[in-house]
């Protein structure tokens, strides 16, 4: 079984498919409403500013709760890939590259096939393999090889 995964800062979704990328099916969702929020909103109990003072965070509110779900993500993927022969992930840029930091050098991240800088979040559920096949020459060829024997 082959677990695939669409995220970005707001949204993640995990789906299950065989070794020939059939039958996918949607197994969990997790949404981070924190990611449509204007940056001003994400934290509304900030300290202010004083003349001469600059109070500004090191790390932005924003960047703060995408590196959380971040961690919510990896965790679910963990949880997910437990059974799973391999990982196919496929996310925005700065996204993808936090859930790097959250999965490399863990079991979960030995697993993953290909890394795909790409936002499918909004792909429907029966054509995520066919979307992760076009952006991943791997994918398609082991499918191809599969499809032929």
């Amino acid at each position: 079984m082959l677990l695939l995964i669409t995220a970005d800062a707001g949204r993640a979704r995990f789906f299950t498919a065989d070794d020939l990328m059939k039958d996918v099916v949607e197994v969990a969702t997790l949404v981070h409403p924190e990611a449509r929020l204007k940056a001003r909103d994400v934290w509304t109990d900030q300290q202010g500013r004083r003349q001469g003072a600059s109070m500004a965070p090191k790390t932005m509110p924003r960047e703060v709760e995408d590196n959380h779900f971040a961690r919510d993500v990896a965790a679910e993927a963990k949880r997910r890939a437990r059974d799973c022969e391999a990982v196919y992930l496929a996310a925005p840029p700065r996204f993808l590259g936090r859930l790097r930091t959250e999965l490399d050098g863990t079991e979960t991240g030995a697993k993953i096939a290909a890394w795909i800088s790409k936002d499918l979040t909004s792909v429907r559920a029966l054509d995520v393999a066919e979307a992760l096949m076009r952006h991943v020459p791997e994918v398609r060829l082991q499918a191809g090889a599969k499809h032929t024997s």
